[in-house]
C-alpha cells in the first residue's frame, strides 16, 4: 500500500504534484464533489507519481555514477543514499511555497521510505 499522510491536504498535494496544469485544476475543483474512494485513488495516483519520479532521477544519476567509474573520470564509491537526496531534493524543490516545513519532512521521510533503491540499484558487493 502506497503512503497516505494526514498532513497533507488533498489540494496541497496535487499542487506538489507534477500534473499538467489544467488536469491539476479540474482535479482540485472536483474534490469537494468526490466521496472518500475517489479520494483515496486520487491521492495514491499522486503519491505514485512522486515516488516514480525520484526512483527514475535516482536511478539515473546511479547510471551517471556508474559510467563515470566505468570511463576512469571517477574512483568515488557510490552513495546511493546521497543519490537519493539528490533526487528528492530535486522533485522537491518547488514546495517550499506550498508546505510547511514540518509537511516537507513528512513527505521526504515518506518518499524515502517508499523509493527504496533495492530494485533498480543492485546490492553492495561483500568483496
Amino acid at each position: 500500500m502506497l503512503p497516505t499522510t494526514k498532513s497533507l491536504t488533498l489540494q496541497q498535494l496535487l499542487e506538489i504534484t507534477p500534473l499538467e496544469e489544467d488536469v491539476r485544476k479540474r482535479a482540485i475543483e472536483n474534490i469537494p464533489r468526490m466521496n472518500e474512494t475517489e479520494k483515496f485513488q486520487l491521492e495514491q495516483i499522486c503519491w505514485e507519481t512522486l515516488m516514480g519520479i525520484v526512483k527514475i532521477r535516482t536511478q539515473k544519476y546511479f547510471e551517471e555514477a556508474v559510467e563515470k567509474i566505468a570511463k576512469g573520470e571517477s574512483t568515488d564509491k557510490i552513495d546511493e543514499k546521497m543519490l537519493e537526496d539528490r533526487a528528492l531534493n530535486e522533485v522537491l524543490e518547488k514546495i517550499e511555497n506550498v508546505l510547511t516545513e514540518t509537511q516537507i519532512a513528512k513527505v521526504k521521510e515518506m518518499l524515502r521510505q517508499n523509493t527504496r533503491l533495492s530494485p533498480a540499484v543492485p546490492p553492495k558487493s561483500q568483496n
